[in-house]
């Protein structure tokens, strides 16, 4: 049987950069084809060249056994080709059915009852339990993933690309999207899946592809591999997770939090009454689905957002009315779980994002001016330190990999050498490379006596990480515990708020 897709000697070049490297790709009819690599493997790239994002300097796209010239994603949508972007293309004020007739219709006769009625087909169909008249921005970031797919499958697509699918879901709405997927393959609608997450890739895909500095390095059936060959030929070498366990003293109480309580104006209650510590030389990991309250609780605790009651004591000092100013001028670090939304300004060049903390400093500016030759130094080092693939620090910040974004936000926040450090997935959509490398980072400043708040969906990396572990769900902090005492099956059922 013939390929419905091939890519052929994909080729594009930005500047001195090749992304693409006589990239070479075929999918099967109704199959799932990883495509799997390292941030900035080039995954991405291929796929924008596949829906007309991004135009190659050379190669070929056969369709159906046909080349096709592919300009615009237009030209691709028609082809039968279509795209969910890691950051979803929707707008958050419209409605379901508002967002489909805005990304597919083609006249100005509009008929929104007519395509309500497809949407509910297809979503009864495929398993995708949207309502057409919800707003997008009451939805979850599940359910505005499953809009996604409505819309590429409303064009009648033939191929779909998922690019990076699970960065954004939580373990729950992974598995249900990877129900999708089998019901998408079943119907004979096949799935390109760019992912560098080995178990995910495992459970999903019939083929894989890997890239490698933007070259295709490697392909193989997945039933004739296994995850350590992935990894190997991912990154070039065997990869190795430092343990987190050590002799360390924890004899200081870094940071106490007591009876927090925080509201916002989505969600009253959205902390109850919640009370732990974190010691030196101690990662506490926070266990949660996302949206019990992690993320209110982060932002109450820098002052980004108020506090209803509760006190927060950071070295004995309380500093629960502190402003957030005031909160980052001590060793406080922060890794925001929303990298662009809340730790870059990622239209700025890379040494202007590195220079938040130290621009003010009397070892980088003197009589009010700074000095841009220490500032592109330090920027400098932190790319190197960290082995951050980048041109240098006058790089835009947003022409870097995701992966190679988060190093970045990393190796600033650890460099501050902070006392107190609040990690919030810190390795999400990140390759197993930079997860490995973050990963020993936040190690080795934990053995340097620092105290880390380190919250995470992935119960794999809370285990793996934390010495002591909290549980929360509905803003609680519902149960506490040990990597050695309790199980992974224990900590979901608590996660799922079950007793047992």
């Amino acid at each position: 049987m013939d390929p419905i897709l091939r890519l052929k000697n994909i080729t594009i070049k930005f500047g001195a950069l090749t992304a693409n490297d006589n990239v070479c790709l075929d999918i099967n009819k109704g199959e799932t084809h990883a495509i799997l690599g390292e941030n900035g493997a080039g995954k991405s790239t291929l796929m924008n060249i596949l829906y007309g994002v991004l135009k190659p300097d050379s190669g070929q796209i056969i369709l159906d056994g046909q080349e096709v010239n592919i300009h615009r994603p237009r030209d691709a949508r028609a082809l039968g080709v279509g795209m969910v972007h890691q950051h979803f293309m929707l707008v958050p004020a419209l409605t379901v059915v508002e967002n489909i007739i805005l990304a597919t219709c083609q006249t100005p006769l509009i008929n929104m009852k007519k395509t309500s009625q497809r949407i509910r087909e297809l979503s009864t169909k495929f398993g995708l339990e949207v309502d057409p008249a919800a707003v997008v921005k009451d939805l979850s970031v599940g359910q505005q993933q499953r809009v996604e797919i409505i819309k590429a499958l409303y064009d009648s697509c033939k191929i779909l690309i998922l690019d990076e699918p699970t960065a954004v879901l939580t373990p729950q709405e992974a598995k249900e999207l990877f129900k999708i997927i089998r019901q998408l393959n079943a119907a004979g609608t096949s799935v390109a899946f760019i992912s560098h997450k080995m178990n995910e890739i495992m459970e999903i895909a019939d083929r894989i592809t890997v890239l490698r500095g933007g070259k295709s390095v490697w392909s193989a059936r997945k039933a004739d591999t296994n995850e350590k060959e992935l990894a190997r030929h991912m990154v070039g070498r065997d990869i190795v997770f430092t343990s987190s366990e050590n002799g360390a003293i924890r004899d200081k109480k870094i940071l106490e939090v007591k009876n927090l309580c925080v509201s916002t104006a989505y969600k009253k209650n959205a902390v109850k009454d919640l009370s732990f510590s974190v010691c030196n030389n101690e990662i506490y990991g926070i266990a949660g689905v996302d949206g019990n309250g992690q993320s209110e609780m982060v932002k109450a605790l820098l002052s980004i957002i108020p506090k209803d009651s509760g006190q927060v004591i950071f070295c004995g000092k309380d500093i629960t009315h502190d402003s957030t100013k005031e909160i980052f001028s001590k060793t406080i670090g922060h890794i925001p779980e929303d990298r662009l939304n809340m730790g870059v300004i990622s239209r700025f060049f890379i040494f202007e994002n590195t220079s938040f903390y130290n621009y003010r400093t009397d070892e980088f500016s003197s009589r009010n001016s700074i000095d841009w030759k220490k500032e592109h130094s330090y920027s400098d080092k932190l790319i190197q330190k960290f082995n951050v693939k980048a041109s240098g620090g006058k790089a835009v910040f947003s022409t870097l990999s995701g992966g190679n974004q988060q190093k970045l936000v990393v190796a600033r926040e650890l460099d501050k050498k902070p006392r107190f450090l609040i990690a919030a997935h810190p390795t999400r959509g990140v390759d197993i490379g930079a997860t490995e490398s973050i990963r020993k980072h936040l190690i080795q400043q934990r053995d340097q006596g620092c105290a880390i708040i380190l919250i995470s969906t992935e119960l794999e990396e809370i285990m793996s990480l934390s010495d002591r572990i909290g549980v929360m769900y509905e803003g609680k902090m519902i149960a506490e515990t040990t990597p050695k005492e309790a199980s992974i099956e224990q900590i979901g059922l608590w996660m799922a708020g079950k007793e047992s």
